[in-house]
């Protein structure tokens, strides 16, 4: 795991992997399990229609972390 001051890095092989869009919330949720090497994780993606992404990591042996951010959405041509 590498993290610096503006990225969550996590390099794994994910399971339980589930993709739920929600049209009427307009939002879509993600989520799945890692393990990397016994730091196992269950992430929760959530991603909103205005561009504002959450983030919710949880593990056995830390405490949780959320992360909240915003992304671009490109206007279609």
């Amino acid at each position: 795991m590498v993290r610096d001051e503006s990225k969550f890095e996590f390099k794994s092989e994910i399971s339980d992997y589930v993709l739920n869009i929600q049209p009427a919330e307009e939002r879509t949720i993600v989520s799945f399990k890692a393990d990397n090497h016994g730091f196992d994780c269950k992430f929760t993606i959530i991603i909103e229609n205005s561009g504002v992404v959450k983030m919710h990591v949880d593990t056995e042996k830390r405490d949780f972390i959320d992360y909240e951010g915003y992304i671009v959405i490109p206007k279609l041509k």
